[in-house]
């Protein structure tokens, strides 16, 4: 784990008191070295953090929070998506951007589900990852242009989604659950937040699974966001 600073800031880049916090988190290194080359040669004014699993941009989060995260998912210890929960949880402001070879849809709209702002296929990286975090800074979702056309693509060919006004079946304690778990917190943080038992958190979980339709959260809360049953 590695921090680097850029230059001094330019205006309207970032704001004038502090360096933006931006961290890269690759598992290979090559890759790590080039992101971090584009970004010292642009003019972001930043600090930049590597990490090379979700445990190591763990201990970053612990440090202080981040401005924007670019993630990959496939790392050592497992999915980057649990990174992007997480950080979406702790630092709600910050922006996280995939960059990543995966581009299927299904991937593309779970990390987005998870609070990602933006997708960039690592084929298109070098020249787009600069691009991509001034977008996201200032409120835009930048995402790949092939991504996107498969995104289109999907939509066009799946079935209606449900009517908002439909009848979920879902309780308003149910609801709760759902709306606390879609914030990232796990299930004892969850059941913390709820001011319930841990052992009756897990039942809310299997109805809302089974009134939902869903295998696991990320379907729950991507169903629960199609039908309006949550922000």
């Amino acid at each position: 784990m590695q921090v680097v600073d850029s230059k001094e800031p330019p205006l309207g880049v970032t704001r004038p008191d502090r360096l933006l916090q931006i961290a890269i988190l690759e598992d290979i290194q090559v890759i790590q070295d080039r992101f971090k080359s584009i970004i010292e040669q642009s003019d972001l004014a930043s600090q930049v953090a590597l990490a090379e699993s979700n445990e190591q941009l763990e201990q970053l989060l612990n440090e202080g929070p981040l401005d924007v995260v670019l993630a990959d998912l496939g790392l050592p210890d497992g999915s980057g998506l649990v990174s992007i929960q997480r950080v979406c949880a702790l630092y709600p402001q910050c922006q996280v951007i995939v960059v990543s070879s995966l581009s299927d849809p299904e991937t593309v709209t779970t990390a987005l589900v998870m609070g990602a702002v933006g997708y960039i296929q690592k084929d298109d990286a070098s020249i787009e990852v600069v691009e991509a975090i001034k977008q996201a800074l200032s409120g835009g979702s930048p995402i790949s242009a092939s991504i996107a056309r498969k995104i289109v693509e999907k939509m066009q060919f799946q079935p209606q989604l449900a009517d908002p006004d439909a009848d979920h079946g879902l309780t308003e304690r149910e609801i709760e659950v759902l709306t606390v778990l879609s914030k990232g917190l796990s299930q004892a943080e969850s059941a913390k937040a709820l001011s319930m038992a841990r052992t009756t958190l897990p039942v809310h979980v299997r109805n809302i699974y089974r009134k939902l339709q869903a295998h696991n959260r990320t379907e729950a809360i991507f169903e629960a966001r199609n039908q309006g049953i949550i922000p």
